[in-house]
């Protein structure tokens, strides 16, 4: 089974609470192996003040993610890049601290009248789902999404699973006020002049 890793728009918030505030966890040397094992993986540097932080944060994070997997449940938790920081600071730096309210936002777009089945799982019919991508700082999920989507509808249609390009999504979109992959930068900006609507 797919490791799936936390997502920013839609599941963050699966890394639970933070760790900082409450008292110092005992690290045990496996996990600080594990902790260094990560920081070289990808390629993190903390100076010594931010080390204790991140570290404990870390061991925080992944003892959630050895519960949670240690359990019956239909998805896998795994680390990956954002693994040393608390749900607080993925929020702060990651969220927006309003909804969105842009044109390209709007609407129901469902057709067709059904009746539909209450789920697929399209990774058991075969190579109809592009693997996880990484949205890294850009504030454009709503592309990450269109993307996968589009590319699975390819391929059910036409056998070919192709990989698209969600950067030419966020340029040909600019008439709809979407900030580009500054979205997530402009949360002050947005305030004062929102998205406008058709």
């Amino acid at each position: 089974m797919r490791s799936v890793l936390p997502l920013l728009c839609a599941g963050a918030w699966l890394l639970g609470a933070p760790a900082c505030g409450a008292s110092d966890l005992s690290v045990s040397p496996l996990e600080k192996f594990h902790f260094k094992s990560w920081m070289v993986q990808h390629q993190k540097k903390y100076s010594s003040e931010e080390y204790h932080h991140r570290l404990q944060t870390f061991v925080s994070n992944w003892r959630k993610i050895n519960a949670h997997n240690t359990g019956n449940h239909t998805f896998r938790m795994g680390l990956n890049q954002f693994s040393a920081m608390n749900f607080a600071e993925l929020k702060h730096k990651y969220l927006w601290s309003e909804p969105q309210n842009c044109s390209a936002t709007k609407g129901n777009y469902l057709r067709g009248a059904g009746p539909y089945p209450p789920s697929v799982d399209w990774r058991k019919k075969g190579n109809f789902v592009s693997p996880v991508k990484n949205q890294g700082g850009c504030g454009s999920c709503w592309t990450f999404s269109t993307t996968g989507a589009l590319e699975s509808a390819v391929a059910i249609a036409s056998g070919k699973l192709l990989s698209l390009a969600e950067q030419q999504l966020v340029d040909c979109a600019q008439n709809f006020n979407n900030h580009g992959c500054q979205g997530m930068m402009r949360r002050q900006w947005w305030r004062r002049w929102p998205c406008t609507t058709l």
